[in-house]
């Protein structure tokens, strides 16, 4: 496939001398720049974009629990996504959903935050109520879906409660470094995305191709 002499490259080479090598596949190589591109934030917020799809993905309570929160801050519920490291931009429309339901999270994990510690982050669920405008029916609700999830903590096997730990460190004790991320993400990524989209359609695109380059450099030496 590959080979220097019989490879499909070469063959095709040898008959079509008049093909304008394009380097590749250039969608692809905007994917390892994206990776590129996040790889000092040292998977941060992947790891946490991962854990919150497994910790739904096997739990049809913690998805109900999430739903009825969800309904209660007036969000709609959506299941944790989870993004391709074969097609790294695929983070950007998970960061996007995370982000959306950031309010929600943090509101849900509350629960599985020690009793004792809990007092530390009343004032960031305060602020959520408030903004949402949560009556005291709903609190209350909240708060009996807060006793379901400390009850469920007790029966997690060792790599749930460990997630568990991951997650509300990066959404409640770390959510400034988190909502940070998040933010920058969702602000920078959409100018690769933008590049994939055109070269994905089904129309031949291959004479926008330097120019799609050019905008695409230029307008991320302006936003970054």
């Amino acid at each position: 496939m590959r080979g220097s002499k019989s490879g499909v490259e070469v063959k095709i080479r040898e008959k079509a001398v008049q093909l304008l090598d394009i380097d590749g596949d250039s969608c692809h190589h905007i994917h390892n720049s994206c990776k590129k591109f996040c790889a000092p934030f040292e998977n941060w917020l992947e790891g946490l974009l991962c854990d919150l799809h497994n910790d739904f993905k096997w739990s049809s309570d913690l998805r109900d629990w999430l739903s009825d929160l969800c309904d209660i801050l007036h969000v709609k519920f959506t299941m944790a996504q989870r993004y391709v490291s074969h097609g790294w931009l695929s983070v950007y429309d998970v960061a996007l959903a995370t982000d959306m339901l950031f309010d929600c999270y943090i509101t849900f994990y509350y629960g599985f935050i020690p009793k004792t510690l809990q007092p530390n982050y009343t004032e960031i669920l305060e602020s959520i109520y408030e903004k949402k405008g949560v009556s005291k029916e709903a609190r209350e609700r909240i708060a009996e879906i807060h006793h379901q999830l400390a009850v469920k903590m007790k029966t997690l096997t060792d790599d749930g409660k460990k997630r568990k730990e991951r997650i509300v460190e990066k959404v409640l004790i770390q959510s400034k470094k988190t909502t940070l991320q998040l933010h920058f993400y969702i602000a920078a990524l959409p100018i690769l995305q933008k590049y994939v989209k055109v070269f994905q359609s089904k129309e031949i695109m291959i004479h926008r191709l330097h120019d799609q380059q050019l905008e695409s450099f230029q307008v991320s030496l302006y936003v970054l």
